[in-house]
């Protein structure tokens, strides 16, 4: 029998049987309405909140701790430093491998402007730093949605509607002057380590890879490594050895060479290029002034500064944290005495970083003093304190909750180092207040604080705690060539005594959970599969019963018992086909039932999804499938009894 003769015997006696077709396709409609409404909940919760907090493809280790006496202790195999992490990148499955640093002094968060008001709030500091590798590309992606791509920025473009600059400080909140032309900030761009001005007096100050040269910790060169872009590897100028830090001075010059930021490629905000000749050290503004040349001469120097402003001033006027330029009119000439001229500032993208405090004993209220001109530290905010903090703004400061976190791109607040509500001032340690700026945000980076570039807390956990503070890292986090190399990779992990850490040990736990739940939810929807398959059997029996005179015609005009075993598996199929449709329709209402009482009977939590259902369209095939299968099982012993009949004997009886 041909395939359309086929098909329309089939559909001929699904409208003959309607009732017996719909009780048949009840039980898989039950069934596939159960698996499709709870894979969909489990890989919606999966999917919309655990990896939302937990990205699927890393992993964060820490060194294994055993209990002695009551006390915890780390027991290593291998060190958490480079050496380690070397070893941690040749495992099988591993792709990349990113270490992590935390904080280890005492710090305090200082937050103002539109969220807290112009008096502000101060509350104890938490931060880590993390390789910006790990965070740059994924910053740079969603900012290159954000920055230059949309439909107004192109018309700017194509129609020379741009606003024209000088300097950042000519172009609108959220603009950076690039080329003579305002254009909007591309802020992961922003998450890297552009230097800082660190005072010390010793190498103990100055991170590993550093040293303590000319009165200011500048990252060694040579044996040491390679310097960064726009920088060259050169010897000092000096006088007398301590000017070398742990090298020496021989015939003018440091035996330890330094990187140093070259004029010719440009200097960053906030610097200046060291002229060549000088009178005085002063001339030079870092460095000495030797026999007529600077030290550092074509080198960029950041520029020295003065806060004048108290506390409360620079909460109400921000800008008035760009300080001021001592002997520096508005306008680039020199103050004269006697004369009143606005004073210069650093520039509009930095801020007067304080080094030297008019008052050190009233640090809380007065961060007057002499500093240097620097750019913010850029941050990276966790997606989970912006749940938390718009749960704060609605219940306890009655005020709008913040939309999206692009809100708080480009948000500034400060951080004071060495300052604490708990904790005296570090001994011998001069507090320091530095600026933040939010560039981005992603679920890797710090829940309860901010993440900057690994660097930047690397010199100041050695500033504030010794050198030997930076020489261990805290943990390490592996990239994952893919999900099914975790097994491997966590063997290999005991083998060193190296632990998950807390954050992916409960993720683990819950990835766990939810496999286990998917695996109950398909036992439980095969059972009333199963028991669909028996009901189908029992009325294709019943059926084959009605219909022997028909099935004994067809056999008698020519058709073959393939013919009629297709006829009956044809119409189990579209019994499937309508059982699995109908049962998906069904566990799509219900989860949008279950969204709908959900929003309006429970309370809002962090990460809380615009849905907990996520209907993949592999699991809905999947679903569909089982329902074909089961309804082809029913029908099958029932197809190969109908297709067994005698004819001659079917009709006799009929």
């Amino acid at each position: 029998m041909k395939l359309g003769k086929l098909s329309a015997v089939i559909f001929q006696n699904v409208r003959r049987n309607r009732k017996n077709f719909i009780f048949s396709t009840v039980g898989i409609t039950i069934g596939v309405s159960v698996f499709s409404f709870f894979v969909a909940l489990t890989v919606g919760i999966r999917e919309e909140v655990l990896n939302r907090i937990y990205p699927v493809d890393l992993i964060e280790v820490e060194p294994a701790s055993v209990s002695i006496a009551g006390a915890r202790s780390n027991v290593e195999r291998i060190g958490f430093n480079p050496e380690g992490v070397a070893v941690l990148q040749g495992i099988e499955g591993v792709a990349r491998v990113y270490p992590k640093l935390r904080s280890h002094f005492q710090a305090t968060y200082r937050m103002g402007g539109q969220l807290f008001g112009s008096q502000g709030v101060t509350f104890e500091a938490y931060f880590d730093g993390l390789d910006d590798g790990l965070l740059r590309a994924e910053l740079e992606k969603s900012a290159g949605r954000k920055s230059g791509k949309s439909m107004k920025d192109r018309l700017k473009a194509r129609y020379g509607r741009q606003h024209r600059c000088y300097d950042a400080e000519d172009c609108t909140p959220g603009e950076e002057c690039f080329e003579g032309l305002c254009r909007p900030i591309e802020y992961g761009s922003l998450f890297r380590d552009h230097g800082e001005f660190i005072p010390c007096k010793g190498e103990e100050m100055c991170a590993d890879g550093y040293g303590c040269v000319t009165g200011r910790c500048l990252k060694t060169c040579g044996t040491d490594g390679p310097c960064g872009p726009g920088e060259e590897c050169m010897a000092a100028g000096c006088r007398v050895d301590g000017e070398c830090g742990s090298g020496k001075c021989e015939g003018g010059r440091c035996s330890r060479t330094v990187c140093l930021p070259v004029c010719s490629a440009g200097c960053p905000p906030g610097t200046e290029c060291i002229p060549e000749t000088c009178k005085a050290d002063e001339d030079c503004r870092d460095g000495a002034c030797l026999d007529g040349r600077c030290a550092l001469a074509g080198t960029c120097s950041h520029v020295t500064c003065v806060q004048n402003h108290e506390e409360a001033e620079l909460m109400a006027n921000p800008d008035l944290r760009r300080g001021e330029l001592p002997g520096l009119c508005e306008d680039g000439t020199p103050m004269t005495p006697g004369a009143a001229c606005p004073p210069a500032r650093c520039p509009a993208s930095t801020y007067c970083s304080v080094q030297s405090y008019f008052r050190p004993g009233y640090l809380w209220k007065d961060r007057r003093g002499e500093g240097r001109c620097e750019e913010p530290i850029p941050v990276v905010l966790n997606p989970i304190v912006l749940e938390l903090f718009n749960m704060v703004l609605k219940s306890t400061l009655e005020k709008t909750q913040l939309g999206t976190m692009d809100t708080l791109l480009g948000y500034g607040g400060s951080v004071t180092f060495g300052h604490s509500f708990y904790k005296d001032t570090v001994k011998d340690r001069t507090p320091v207040e530095k600026r933040l700026v939010v560039v981005g945000y992603s679920n890797k980076a710090l829940e309860a604080g901010v993440t900057m570039p690994m660097s930047f807390v690397e010199r100041a956990n050695a500033r504030y705690k010794g050198k030997g503070a930076t020489r261990q890292f805290d943990s390490i986090i592996l990239q994952l060539a893919g999900a099914e190399y975790l097994p491997d990779v966590l063997s290999r992990l005991e083998q060193f005594n190296i632990q998950l850490s807390r954050r992916s040990a409960e993720a683990e736990k819950f990835r766990t959970v939810l496999l286990v739940a998917i695996a109950i939810f398909f036992i439980m929807a095969s059972i009333i599969l199963a028991i669909a398959a028996i009901n189908i059997t029992h009325t294709f029996l019943m059926v084959i019963y009605e219909r022997k005179r028909e099935i004994g015609i067809l056999r008698a005009i020519g058709a073959t018992k393939m013919d009629i075993r297709l006829l009956f598996l044809g119409e189990s199929l579209l019994i499937g086909a309508a059982g699995g449709a109908a049962g998906n329709g069904i566990a799509f209402g219900l989860s949008k039932a279950a969204d709908f009482l959900a929003n309006r009977y429970i309370g809002e939590f962090p990460f809380q999804p615009d849905t907990f259902f996520h209907f993949r369209p592999e699991w809905v095939a999947a679903s569909i499938a089982f329902a074909l299968f089961f309804s082809l099982l029913g029908a099958f012993f029932p197809a190969n009894r109908a297709a067994a009949m005698d004819p001659a004997r079917t009709l006799t009886l009929a």
